[in-house]
């Protein structure tokens, strides 16, 4: 759900020069990397001081605004799988701390939300391809947030760390029923291929088989928009697919979730630093999940670009579809009226393999499985 800003300051540039002139002096043999705390810099609007080795950060006011960079170097002696551990003395907003490339790529990010110190565990496939540790605002009232990087340290992944974090835990234990969706879609017309046309199809689906996914559902008042459609379209579509039997994955980012949606002991909570698409995909598979129902914020950014997002599972052979009035989009002055970068977005799913269904229309399949049921 958050947006993201890169410095135009030639930190880049520095840490290439820094790189060059850098022998990796720490000797001990459990130290894979060095955390360069003297050379952090501030970027955009965010400031940076250092205090022995704490770095004190306090926030570009942006949404996911890049807000200060500690250089790391790599030792010669390790490549492979690593953990950097960051304690975080979180003191005002929400902050996210994130292993990044030489060009600001985000490898991997965790995100400190609860008060004080706190260890953030940072899992990157390999520490050679670490530049930095980005420290951005999660924040997304509009103003700053602040916090401390006490320490950073890092490990090689030991063997069953490593297979721990290749597999995603998902309880799908469920009885065996049939749901019929009348799913939509959009169509290239055969007499103007400029126009295209929608196109809904009745397709009924094993509820064993189906996911839903609720992305960045966070407990943020200040997020008017989407608080109220958390209250009047999710948590209602939610304790519809819960009354189901449909399995509950939770993507919140390493964010609070909304009171409404809190998850349940059966459902699963997707870590934050789980960014690797094929992982998800592999997890999804070993239980049998073949269709994604996708619900949450926001519909032109998380919705489609995370790991466990729309483009990466349909890419991957998933039936995916967006319960399209159960989520919005980033809006404009230009757009917020008729919210057309969300209409933009659900016309994105349906034209290009996926299918989008609105509250009402599941609600009313539900009633027709449940008045079968009985029947039966």
């Amino acid at each position: 759900m958050l947006s993201s800003s890169r410095s135009d300051c030639p930190v880049a540039l520095i840490w290439r020069n820094f790189r060059r002139a850098t022998v990796f002096s720490d000797r001990s043999p459990s130290s894979i990397v060095e955390v360069r705390v003297a050379d952090a810099a501030s970027l955009n609007a965010g400031q940076c001081s250092v205090a022995g080795k704490t770095v004190a950060v306090t926030t570009d006011p942006n949404s996911g605004g890049y807000s200060a960079l500690i250089p790391v170097v790599f030792s010669e002696r390790y490549d492979g799988p690593a953990v950097l551990r960051c304690e975080i003395d979180l003191r005002e907003g929400l902050v996210g701390v994130c292993a990044v490339r030489a060009n600001y790529a985000i490898i991997a990010e965790r995100v400190a939300s609860s008060f004080g110190r706190q260890q953030l565990d940072i899992f990157v496939p390999n520490v050679r391809d670490v530049a930095g540790i980005l420290i951005r605002n999660s924040a997304i009232t509009g103003r700053p947030s602040r916090a401390n990087v006490v320490t950073v340290a890092a490990q090689p992944l030991t063997a069953v760390m490593l297979a721990a974090k290749q597999s995603l835990p998902l309880r799908h234990h469920r009885p065996s029923s049939t749901l019929t969706l009348p799913l939509r879609r959009c169509h290239y017309n055969l007499t103007d291929s400029r126009l295209g046309t929608y196109q809904i199809s009745n397709e009924t689906i094993d509820v064993t088989k189906l996911a839903a996914i609720i992305i960045d559902a966070w407990d943020e008042p200040a997020d008017g928009r989407a608080f109220r459609n958390i209250a009047e379209k999710l948590a209602p579509a939610l304790k519809i697919l819960r009354t189901i039997g449909v399995s509950i994955i939770h993507a919140p980012h390493d964010h609070p979730i909304h009171p409404a949606v809190q998850p349940l002991a059966d459902e699963t909570i997707v870590p934050g630093d789980l960014t690797d698409p094929a992982l998800i995909a592999k997890s999804f598979q070993a239980v049998g999940i073949e269709h994604l129902c996708y619900m949450g914020y926001v519909s032109n950014l998380c919705i489609m670009n995370r790991p466990i997002g729309f483009l990466e599972m349909r890419m991957r052979g998933f039936n995916t579809f967006l319960l399209r009035d159960a989520s919005i989009a980033y809006e404009t002055e230009e757009s917020i009226e008729g919210e057309w970068y969300h209409k933009a977005m659900v016309h994105f799913f349906e034209i290009n393999g996926g299918s989008t269904i609105s509250l009402a229309e599941l609600l009313s399949a539900t009633e027709e499985m449940q008045s079968s049921s009985l029947k039966a």
